[in-house]
């Protein structure tokens, strides 16, 4: 494998693009955060309602353990429904918006980046984009399981997996395979990646509001950026 290029010169390049064309990027992942921001708002009303009728059977047969089992089980049956559902919906969103970034910075100039990102390839296979996510969650959730390191050491390594799996079309578990090589060849370029894109949303998540809507566009297309950088040894391992 080759050696990858600096992870500093690759994000000021992308910081170049970025002022260049701040609100193609900037807007790419909007539609998702129109999905996100009323779902995270809801779900706190939505827990203490699901709390409230948990607690109806138990009130009415006068028993304390029905009662503290449907305060548990209601709200988190719900949480799970909705947050798949809401998954169902933006995952697909943020394939679409990954692709037209690629197209935008392979100079497609029919590439639809901006605002249309998330929805101008939306139905374009979107089963393994989905399949992705579940592999990714049950081993991030088996590894996370007893100790958080293990499931935050996964998501690192199998970062490039989902630009592997989205624009190449491998399978969740073979790109899982190739990231984690890259991830466990060039460790430091890999933290360095990983502490950038991690303070890029740290930063944009306390933009308040604002933040929400630049947030997918603006990491998603340094994903991009690093992964462009690699990709010839990715594809090919």
């Amino acid at each position: 494998m080759n050696e990858p290029p600096n992870i500093l010169d690759i994000f000021m390049s992308y910081v170049e693009a970025v002022k260049q064309d701040f609100f193609a990027y900037g807007t790419a992942g909007a539609g998702i955060a129109l999905v996100m921001l009323p779902y995270s708002v809801g779900m706190v009303f939505v827990v203490y309602l699901a709390m409230g009728f948990g607690m109806v059977p138990g009130i009415v047969m006068e028993d304390e353990n029905v009662l503290f089992l449907g305060m548990i089980l209601t709200p988190t049956i719900l949480i799970f429904a909705l947050t798949a559902l809401v998954n169902l919906v933006t995952i697909p969103m943020h394939a679409s918006m990954l692709r037209a970034i690629w197209a935008h910075v392979e100079g497609d100039t029919e590439a639809k980046l901006g605002p249309a990102a998330c929805f101008s390839t939306y139905t374009q296979e979107p089963g393994r984009p989905l399949l992705y996510m579940v592999v990714q969650m049950v081993v991030y959730g088996v590894l996370a399981m007893f100790c958080l390191l293990p499931g935050i050491a996964f998501l690192a390594a199998a970062d490039m997996a989902w630009p592997l799996v989205v624009l190449e079309g491998l399978s969740p578990v073979e790109a899982i395979r190739r990231s984690a090589r890259h991830f466990s060849q060039h460790l430091a370029w890999h933290l360095g990646y990983a502490l950038i894109l991690f303070s890029m949303v740290f930063v944009l998540a306390y933009i308040p509001f604002v933040g929400a809507f630049l947030s997918p566009g603006l990491v998603g297309g340094f994903r991009v950026f690093a992964y462009r950088a690699v990709r010839s040894d990715l594809v090919a391992a």
